[in-house]
């Protein structure tokens, strides 16, 4: 890992998983929060419901730490 970069598992559920393929490990720059990361692999605030970070409810701005395992939840509509 380079300096300055950490390690994040990013997977994502429901119609996002279209955008996020699972599972998914990247590397990204010490500072990067939850909307970044999102951001990074075409996920937009709008599409997410909920975010947990190691198995604990979050929010989009939290800022991540190496080792961090992001779940994304999509918005959910029925009939």
């Amino acid at each position: 890992m380079a300096d300055g970069m950490i390690s994040i598992a990013l997977r994502a559920v429901g119609t996002l998983t279209r955008l996020v393929k699972p599972p998914m490990h990247r590397e990204v720059p010490l500072g990067t929060t939850v909307r970044e990361l999102a951001h990074l692999n075409g996920v937009e605030d709008g599409m997410v419901m909920l975010v947990f970070v190691n198995k604990a409810k979050t929010t989009f701005d939290r800022v991540l730490e190496d080792g961090d395992e992001v779940v994304l939840y999509p918005i959910v509509a029925g009939g």
